[in-house]
C-alpha cells in the first residue's frame, strides 16, 4: 500500500489505482479535526494528511482506502 502523505487527491488516486486499490472517502480537515501529534502544516492545502489504512501495510487488492485531505 503507498504511502500518499503530501500528494493532492488526484494524485493519491492514480497512486492507488496503480496499486490496483480503490479510493474511499475524502475526507477535508482542518488542524481542530486531526488527532494530538499530528501537524496540518506538515502539508500544503488540498494534499493528503492522513490515511486509512496507513501506508506501508499489505491489505487485499481492491480494498478502499479511506484519505483526509487538508481543508486550509
Amino acid at each position: 500500500m503507498p504511502n500518499l502523505t503530501g500528494l493532492s487527491q488526484s494524485a493519491a488516486a492514480a497512486a492507488l489505482q496503480a496499486a490496483n486499490l480503490q479510493l474511499g472517502a475524502v475526507v477535508p480537515v482542518t488542524q481542530s479535526n486531526l488527532p494530538p501529534g499530528v501537524n496540518i502544516n506538515a502539508v500544503q492545502v488540498g494534499q493528503v494528511i492522513l490515511q486509512s489504512p496507513v501506508g506501508g501495510l499489505t491489505v487485499p487488492s481492491g480494498s478502499f482506502i479511506n484519505i483526509a485531505i487538508r481543508a486550509e
